[in-house]
């Protein structure tokens, strides 16, 4: 239920930092995502349970 601080915690796991490190750069960002990141929320729009 708390996003940020489940990406927070992810980030501690070994493999997922370096995960991140192998691939953050084949990531390029959106046009218009002023703050350059490199990932864009989306709408969720369907959802299972």
């Amino acid at each position: 239920d708390n996003f940020d601080q489940d990406m927070t915690d992810m980030q501690k796991i070994p493999i997922v930092e370096k995960w991140t490190n192998l691939m953050i750069n084949c990531f390029n960002p959106f046009p218009g995502n002023e703050d350059n990141n490199s990932w864009v929320m989306m709408d969720e729009i369907f959802y299972l349970e």
